[in-house]
């Protein structure tokens, strides 16, 4: 309940780092509801002082970590065998420095992904990392292409939902 657990144990988990009340849980609804993934552990790292948000979920496990850049925090979170990571930190600065740090901390096929709001901060790390993908917000994109073009946004919403309608989704194309 109150995150001090040791998760060294884990492998090819999902972790995500930050926390967000609205948009935590969402990203574990989104996870959960893609009927087609590898079953797997989602550990949400925190840094907050609170208790277990998802305590009632067998799926989601819970660290309150005392840094998100801290060699003894990040290997009992065991990073260097999570299959996949998501930071989306309080601010974009914190998340900057996570994904910075986890970056040669992870193994080869680990994925991460990070959300910022200032565009900046992606072309940063992008010029620092090969292996994290950055994102940013794409509303002023939408909305115009939504006012432009009626009905893209339900269309755009559907891509990108694992809970409703046709998904999106990435294949490696074998070289010939």
């Amino acid at each position: 309940m109150t995150g001090e657990k040791d998760f060294s144990h884990l492998d090819t988990h999902i972790l995500i780092f930050g926390w967000h009340e609205t948009r935590t849980a969402k990203i574990i609804e989104h996870i959960l509801g893609d009927k087609r993934r590898m079953e797997r552990k989602i550990l949400l790292c925190v840094f907050e002082d609170m208790e277990h948000p998802f305590l009632d979920n067998p799926m989601v496990e819970f660290a309150k970590l005392s840094s998100f850049t801290d060699d003894e925090a990040l290997k009992r979170v065991n990073v260097e065998e999570a299959d996949r990571i998501i930071v989306d930190c309080v601010t974009d600065d914190m998340t900057f420095t996570c994904a910075l740090k986890l970056s040669p901390l992870v193994a080869d096929d680990c994925h991460i992904s990070a959300y910022f709001t200032d565009e900046t901060k992606v072309e940063m790390l992008n010029r620092y990392t090969t292996n994290v993908e950055c994102n940013s917000s794409k509303t002023a994109e939408i909305l115009v292409r939504s006012m432009q073009d009626p009905g893209s946004g339900r269309v755009h919403e559907e891509l990108v939902s694992t809970l409703h309608g046709n998904t999106q989704f990435s294949t490696q194309v074998p070289d010939f």
